[in-house]
């Protein structure tokens, strides 16, 4: 039996305006409160112990409305984040997305473009359900995403890190606004990434595991690590204005500026011993704790100092901006990711010591390591099992499969990772095909989340038309929402049942029908 949520202390939810005064149905639900999340003294949002997500929205006129949320409801809500849109992560890794303080008249663009959705919207006549109501970051409905971040609004951007340890990088991308960038782990030395931020003058910053902080800006290609200092980095926070990081012996750099698109880290006699720091960055909220117990906190755009010793950090937080830096209630962990697979795995691949199956595939041999194999997929454990004995010795004969999409597969049963350039989706499709049909589900579900990041025009026919073959159910819902809202750029109106037949096939069109119907 799973242990009953903890519910957050009544005390502890009353420092914030938002809290106060809201009548019976409004305390009523507190009392039930297990996360909590202050966007600021007009709105938040909670989830209760029965998983059910509501947002406290207090009017102009003091008036409170008070809503549940149907789409986050039940889905297990771990953390929010808000700022120019309200972001969702779930227990299992979704990431809804929506914004709830918007007008008709004024809206940003960048709004759209950071929900992460496929959806185009008329700038002349938005649609408020789109905005409004969340739903599943289309780039990331295959990923796990275990942590988010936001930068200011005029920025644009939105940065995921995944349970694989691979970052996707979206927003107001001005040389390619239709898709996300997608940084890799191999990028980031196959290091475990622990925290990322949206820092100021469009860099990114990531903090690895061992301590090392990878940096990046959108059009300047790979992350390069920062020289900031010898010693490792236990933690990276950020302002608007400032990036901050605490090295392992208490020293506390600033990186306020980044002249030529170089980040600049300095520190001052005043912030060494420090053992923690906390930001919000909506609120450009600091609070400093050094080891000795003091605290020091500001607000750098107000200039505004506490008035009274807080006795938690919350406190500190509610005084100066009335914005909560974290979710109240959730747990702070580490995101886990599967480690990179061993290298004498690897190494067997290379040298080819000990073999003990051939393949033969369109004429041309391959070996391989039974137990390499095995462990990787359930066809091929069957495979070699007792019953299978008498393929011991022998060559087995692949059929109606080509040999670099064979060679393929074995290469990510050793080495963890897909071979072919992801604007290959035939042949990425045709590997997520053999994958489930080998019932390697880790292939399968990695082939599936390229093909979904790089839906397009040039490939949605052939995926919808093809998607459920692999049984690739994420990828068929994707590519029908991208088919439908695109159905104008994609001439759906100019072209004949018939020809609609000829070009995706009767099934798929059926379900473009009915995708048509329910919009």
């Amino acid at each position: 039996m799973e242990p009953s949520p903890a519910i957050i202390p009544q005390e502890k939810l009353k420092i914030w305006k938002i809290f106060r005064d809201v009548g019976p149905e409004g305390e009523e639900i507190l009392k039930l409160v297990k996360l909590a999340h202050v966007a600021n003294e007009k709105e938040a949002f909670v989830v209760t112990s029965a998983d059910e997500t509501f947002s406290f929205l207090r009017e102009e006129d003091g008036l409170y409305q008070i809503a549940k949320i149907p789409e986050l409801c039940h889905v297990q809500v771990k953390e929010l984040v808000t700022g120019s849109i309200n972001l969702a992560i779930t227990e299992d890794g979704q990431l809804y997305s929506w914004c709830s303080n918007f007008t008709l008249t004024k809206i940003h663009k960048n709004i759209y473009e950071q929900l992460g959705r496929f959806r185009p919207v008329s700038k002349t006549c938005p649609d408020p359900n789109f905005i409004s109501h969340p739903e599943i970051v289309t780039y990331t409905a295959a990923e796990k995403v275990v942590q988010v971040a936001l930068s200011e609004l005029h920025e644009g951007r939105v940065v995921a890190l995944t349970g694989d340890g691979d970052v996707i990088h979206w927003g107001a991308i001005s040389w390619d606004t239709d898709s996300p960038i997608f940084i890799p782990c191999a990028k980031f030395d196959n290091k475990e990434l622990i925290s990322i931020v949206c820092g100021v003058g469009g860099m990114t910053f990531a903090l690895s595991e061992d301590g090392e902080i990878f940096q990046w800006k959108l059009d300047a290609g790979s992350p390069t690590k920062s020289d900031i200092c010898s010693t490792p980095v236990k933690k990276l926070v950020a302002t608007k204005g400032c990036t901050y990081a605490l090295t392992a012996d208490g020293t506390l750099y600033f990186c306020c500026t980044a002249p030529n698109w170089n980040p600049l880290w300095v520190t001052t006699n005043e912030f060494e011993n420090v053992q923690d720091i906390e930001t919000c960055w909506t609120g450009n909220v600091v609070v400093i704790e050094w080891k000795n117990g003091t605290r020091l906190a500001w607000d750098l755009t107000t200039k505004k100092w506490p008035s009274l010793k807080a006795a938690s950090v919350d406190e500190y937080f509610a005084e100066l901006c009335q914005k909560s830096h974290r979710t109240i209630g959730s747990p702070s962990t580490s995101p886990v990711w599967k480690e990179a697979l061993d290298q004498e795995i690897s190494n067997l691949w290379r040298n080819k010591n000990d073999v003990d199956v051939t393949f033969s595939v369109e004429g041309k041999t391959i070996t391989a390591h039974k137990l390499v194999l095995a462990s990787k997929s359930d066809y091929f454990a069957n495979m070699f099992s007792t019953e299978w004995k008498e393929t011991a010795g022998s060559e087995i004969d692949i059929k109606v499969t080509k040999y670099v999409t064979f060679e393929a597969f074995l290469f990510y049963l050793y080495h963890g990772r897909v071979t072919f350039a992801e604007a290959e989706y035939e042949s990425i499709f045709d590997l997520m095909k053999l994958a489930d049909s080998y019932c390697a589900t880790n292939l399968a579900r990695e082939c599936e989340k390229i093909l979904i990041r790089r839906i397009n025009l040039g490939n949605a026919f052939f995926l919808v038309r093809n998607a459920s073959s692999a049984n690739a159910l994420i990828l068929e819902g994707q590519v029908l929402k991208f088919i439908v809202d695109y159905r104008n750029q994609l001439n759906l109106n100019n072209l004949s049942p018939q020809e609609l037949i000829a070009l995706i096939g009767q099934d798929a069109l059926n379900k473009v029908a009915v995708a048509l119907l329910q919009r």
